[in-house]
């Protein structure tokens, strides 16, 4: 009796052992765990702080259209999101990268008022475009910047000369070929190319130059100038119109700025006032709730550049 109970204790020695193990190991693999994410997390985090500084230096750029590209260390992707919540609004971005056969998760989303991103609502590769170009209403509202997968690539069929010229200056950068989305002209296109047409409706982004709008999967996107025609190319239908709502935000307040220098040009006896075409831009701006509504400015627009550019008080 007396063996049989010692074998009881023994037993249950052992059993006790191996719930404390299993209890200990099971927390150790549960901080490795929780270590390994958090370290995942920091990793995306710290890559789209570098990504948003690259955008910053485009933004300060003098260049009217400027183009670079950058390669993650592994596969990732680039969330891209857009709030007209505030002033101005806000936009987003957040990166997850690819770890062995997972994405990471739970990675903190960096915010700006100023930056103003077109792109798909997810951007996944290696290696990335991005295009900078400022978008004038007529005059500078915002640096707009188009971010690219290098894997997707835009074919660009019978675009006009303005437009050709343009695209080849893209292409004439330090971009190495094999990383470039952009493609001038159908015998360059490449396979899986998306077809971006200007007299034809049988591609898949048809624009109608003249008067302002294109179609891609189904939507129609409207634009003012070739900033807007490119942001529309390269962004999702949602973003697209969401970044165009807080541009015009920007554009408002901007006016104030400038209708109070008007004020000033005059009392130096500047015979040439802006006022008229200032605020119907402003209210234009104030109003806007749909790209649409582009269709109606266009001669505003012309008037107040084509005044700026001849008067010897020019605003801006």
């Amino acid at each position: 009796m007396k063996n049989k109970k010692a074998f009881l204790d023994i037993s249950f020695s052992w059993i006790f052992a191996l719930i404390v193990g299993a209890i200990i190991l099971g927390g150790a693999i549960y901080g490795v765990s929780k270590f390994t994410h958090s370290a995942e997390s920091i990793s995306a985090v710290k890559g789209a702080q570098e990504i948003t500084i690259l955008f910053d230096s485009l933004e300060s750029s003098f260049e009217l259209i400027e183009f670079k590209s950058f390669t993650m260390p592994v596969e990732s992707r680039i969330y891209t999101s857009c709030d007209l919540n505030g002033n101005f609004g806000t936009q987003g971005i957040k990166l997850s990268e690819k770890i062995k056969s997972s994405w990471s998760q739970d990675t903190q989303e960096i915010t700006s008022q100023n930056r103003y991103l077109f792109s798909d609502k997810i951007s996944e590769g290696k290696t990335f475009n991005i295009i900078s170009k400022p978008f004038e209403f007529p005059f500078k509202v915002a640096s707009l910047i188009y971010v690219i997968p290098s894997n997707k690539g835009y074919c660009f069929v019978d675009a006009p000369s303005n437009i050709k010229k343009e695209l080849n200056t893209l292409n004439n950068s330090k971009v190495p070929l094999d990383q470039r989305s952009i493609r001038v002209g159908e015998e360059n296109c490449g396979v899986g190319d998306k077809k971006v047409c200007f007299d034809s409706s049988s591609c898949d982004i048809s624009v109608n130059y003249n008067q302002n709008y294109l179609t891609k999967s189904g939507d129609t996107y409207y634009f003012e100038g070739d900033a807007l025609m490119f942001a529309a190319i390269f962004s999702d239908k949602g973003i697209y119109d969401c970044q165009v709502k807080r541009l015009m935000k920007r554009t408002y307040s901007l006016v104030n700025i400038y209708l109070e220098k008007d004020v000033l040009l005059s009392q130096k006896g500047c015979s040439t006032s802006f006022a008229l075409e200032l605020s119907q831009v402003q209210n234009f701006a104030d109003n806007f709730d749909s790209t649409e509504k582009f269709l109606n400015l266009g001669y505003i627009l012309r008037e107040l550049e084509n005044k700026n550019r001849y008067s010897e008080c020019a605003l801006w």
